[in-house]
């Protein structure tokens, strides 16, 4: 009774928790904090993907594990790790009884992955247009069939949250995919109202090659002006608050993808 107790009060810190949320972020930090401290999870990482599936933001508390392989993952392992191929297949929650141990470690252990073996649970986050992320669960024991079906239910409330503060599927829009890395980090800046001197001292780069950019991102993705920017970014980016790599905050890890 006791276990259950405790399951059932992180559903409702993770529901308490999930209403106070804004933003991407702040729904897979509820869902890291809540996964630990409710319910007892070894480590726990939120994946905010694309349309094409590949991973584009990721929120994790596991501090140790170093950043290049982070960046490594987004750039290309993503593609290589078997649950996260078995969700897109299947779009439900998958664990290991369908992967041979062994085989996943050492996948992981190519990754650069040096820890104790970790038990794994992956849990689509759906929306409509289709996966919109992935939860992924690590423990040192294996995962208990009650633990199961409430971590399942936890990644409902979260794909029901992000509905709500209408993130959804499909957040790549093809112009944004045509953009250089250069080009996206100027019209992200632009996006927030920064003028051409901000954006300029900010990168680095002269006033004027800023507004080349700028004219040239506004013809590639059929925009006017920097309100239709702000609204485009508005729309299909949940997650321009961070950095290209690696950043921290309130005690989490976020990776963004650079391109």
């Amino acid at each position: 009774m006791a276990v259950r107790s405790a399951a059932r009060d992180g559903i409702t810190a993770l529901t308490c928790g999930l209403q106070a949320a804004r933003d991407f972020f702040g729904v897979a930090k509820v869902m890291c904090n809540v996964g630990k401290q409710s319910f007892g999870l070894h480590q726990l990482a939120v994946h905010l993907l694309a349309s094409s599936a590949r991973p584009i933001l990721v929120v994790d508390n596991a501090p140790w594990i170093e950043d290049e392989t982070r960046i490594r993952y987004l750039a290309e392992w993503w593609a290589l790790n078997p649950f996260h191929r078995a969700l897109c297949d299947r779009h439900a929650p998958i664990g290991e009884e369908l992967f041979d141990a062994p085989e996943v470690m050492a996948i992981v252990r190519s990754q650069g992955y040096a820890g104790d073996y970790v038990h794994t649970l992956a849990l689509p986050i759906l929306d409509p247009a289709g996966m919109l992320g992935a939860i992924y669960c690590g423990q040192l024991a294996p995962f208990a069939d009650e633990l199961r079906r409430d971590l399942t239910t936890a990644a409902t409330y979260v794909a029901v949250r992000l509905a709500q503060l209408q993130i959804t599927a499909g957040r790549e829009a093809p112009g944004l995919a045509e953009l250089t890395s250069r080009q996206l980090e100027i019209a992200q800046l632009a996006s927030h109202g920064r003028t051409n001197a901000e954006v300029s001292a900010a990168l680095e780069i002269s006033e004027n090659t800023v507004k080349k950019h700028l004219k040239d991102i506004f013809e590639r993705i059929g925009l006017s002006n920097r309100t239709q920017l702000a609204a485009l970014f508005a729309r299909v980016s949940p997650r321009d608050d961070f950095p290209p790599g690696v950043s921290r905050r309130d005690g989490l890890v976020i990776t963004k993808r650079a391109d």
